[in-house]
């Protein structure tokens, strides 16, 4: 079709007819075609660089930019997440590409990380802790991140398997009740 318009083209320029404001016309719409499809080619592109480096696979739970969820779908233009409350959230692949991506799976397992705080007097908290993580045969790692006026910060860094994600509420319910028997207060958040 491209010789065959080419072709006529000529015919038409060898006629004797001015084909100036034709051939302007099809570099305006060539160039209207080229800003309507920018945006696709970019997404295009960063699939490509996506399906190279592999930052995720599906099945992972990620933080890209400012959404997270796990990965269901990785196409050539978009991601499809899957968010905590099961919405769709599509993310486009220029958009991911051009964002810092928090990968929180490591060997099919989600790496949860929960901010403690306790009393400023409270000592050996990992051997205080480690009852509960036994309980539900959870690796984790206790690290003290801080000391503040109320007290000292630390982060417990679990591995989960991804069928027992649903089961954090219950962790971080028993995490409280063995700091509560203990008499130790403390504040345990989820970090996002």
């Amino acid at each position: 079709m491209a010789i065959f318009a080419f072709s006529i083209i000529i015919a038409l320029s060898t006629l004797g007819l001015n084909i100036s404001p034709f051939l302007a016309g099809i570099g305006a719409g060539g160039l209207i075609i080229g800003f309507g499809v920018r945006e696709t080619v970019a997404d295009f592109a960063a699939g490509i660089m996506i399906f190279i480096y592999r930052p995720f696979k599906i099945g992972d739970l990620v933080k890209i930019g400012g959404v997270e969820g796990e990965v269901i779908t990785i196409s050539p233009v978009n991601i499809e997440l899957r968010a905590k409350d099961s919405r769709k959230i599509l993310v486009p692949n220029r958009s991911a590409w051009g964002q810092i991506i928090y990968n929180a799976t490591k060997d099919g397992k989600n790496i949860i990380a929960l901010q403690m705080t306790v009393n400023a007097d409270t000592s050996n908290v990992e051997e205080i802790v480690r009852p509960v993580f036994q309980q539900f045969n959870v690796k984790h790692r206790c690290c003290l991140t801080g000391v503040i006026a109320s007290g000292l910060n630390y982060t417990i860094y679990m591995e989960l398997p991804k069928e027992m994600c649903v089961e954090v509420d219950q962790i971080v319910r028993n995490l409280w009740l063995q700091m509560k028997e203990k008499n130790i207060n403390a504040t345990i958040t989820l970090q996002s």
